[in-house]
């Protein structure tokens, strides 16, 4: 942020320097000229660099070189139009310098976001997460027990009769057994679709310190999974590395505010 300051303050002094000698007619352009022409374009374009490369939201650093280098267009335009009054006309032009500068800085802050991405290699990590309230039991296997085989008893009853008589009783056991009740299964909401907004950092926890596994490239479509309670954070997949991602800086689509609660 401090480069792009300085930044600007050199293009400042660059605009009123040809501004200056335009109207002094000066008809070379001196090395002062071309050192505050080079501070200008590069350190805008650098802290904007440094900032992307660190996963920091750049937003206003963009908009401030767009913004910049239509100034110092439109600025050189203007000289252009005051220089074709010399001899000279266009030759040792300052005014096609600063188009050029401001040229520049346009191309810088549309450029330099989307070739940050590419730099940015972090190191993936593994990470679980459970649902919130969950109680994971292992599921119960019964196994059938062998049933008893069913014996018979014989009784014998002898009587002092002519004619001996045998009775025999058999009684079968019949044994019941009860199976257990099936535990319910935990299972996740359906997921969604999201649109990331600016390059963005995919974390290991919904929190803004935490580590950074990759950055995923402003305007693609990623899959949410699951939301923290407040809703800030969510849990999204993308590339095969899952994560959390800041909620701020995602477009979501209807059905994500249905997705369940979940905790790191």
């Amino acid at each position: 942020m401090l480069l792009a300051v300085f930044g600007v303050l050199f293009a400042a002094l660059f605009l009123i320097n040809n501004l200056v000698k335009t109207l002094l007619k000066r008809e070379r352009i001196s090395f002062l000229d071309l050192l505050l022409a080079f501070l200008a374009a590069l350190l805008p374009g650098l802290g904007l660099l440094f900032e992307a490369l660190n996963g920091s939201r750049t937003p206003l650093l963009t908009n401030l070189l767009l913004v910049l280098g239509g100034v110092v267009a439109v600025f050189s335009v203007l000289l252009i139009l005051a220089e074709l009054r010399r001899p000279q006309r266009l030759r040792q032009s300052r005014g096609i310098l600063g188009l050029g500068i401001g040229s520049l800085l346009a191309l810088a802050s549309i450029s330099i976001p989307n070739t940050a991405v590419t730099f940015a290699i972090p190191t993936p990590t593994p990470i679980q997460v459970a649902a919130q309230g969950s109680n994971s039991r292992p599921t119960e296997t019964v196994l059938p027990s062998p049933t008893p085989t069913s014996t018979a008893t014989l009784t014998a009853t002898v009587t002092y009769t002519p004619t001996a008589r045998a009775t025999s009783t058999a009684t079968a056991t019949r044994w019941a057994y009860q199976s257990p009740t099936p535990l319910p299964t935990l299972t996740l909401s359906a997921p969604c679709i999201a649109l990331v907004d600016f390059n963005l950092r995919l974390r290991a926890l919904p929190d803004r310190d935490s580590e950074t596994l990759l950055v995923i490239p402003f305007s693609t479509t990623i899959t949410l999974y699951a939301r923290s309670q407040d809703s800030s954070w969510w849990f999204a997949k993308y590339e095969d590395q899952t994560g959390w991602v800041d909620g701020e800086f995602i477009t979501r689509s209807a059905s994500c505010d249905e997705l369940s609660v979940q905790t790191p």
